[in-house]
């Protein structure tokens, strides 16, 4: 997964600016929904915790899902199907 593609996804999908989008790199160091709106308002562009929380469950869910498109090319792989066509369908946040 692009970092920078999915950063530019949650910045769209959740309507916040790409720097306030940057607040993965936050929550992958373990800080607080709480703890960042309160004490690192400027990078996020000051989001409250409903944005934040908005943010969060969105990044949860790219994550997931890019671990079920994982398991799913490794399948068609092992299986000996995997060609160009559906490695390219396969691909995500490619636009």
């Amino acid at each position: 997964m692009d970092a920078v593609s999915m950063i530019r996804h949650l910045s769209r999908d959740c309507a916040v600016p790409e720097p306030a989008a940057q607040t993965v790199a936050l929550w992958d160091e373990g800080t607080t929904i709480p703890f960042i709106a309160c004490y690192r308002k400027e990078r996020t562009g000051s989001l409250d915790e409903t944005r934040l929380r908005a943010l969060a469950e969105r990044l949860q869910y790219y994550r997931e899902l890019e671990q079920r498109r994982e398991t799913i090319v490794s399948t068609i792989e092992n299986l000996g199907k995997m060609n160009p066509e559906l490695r390219a369908g396969t691909a995500l946040f490619q636009r």
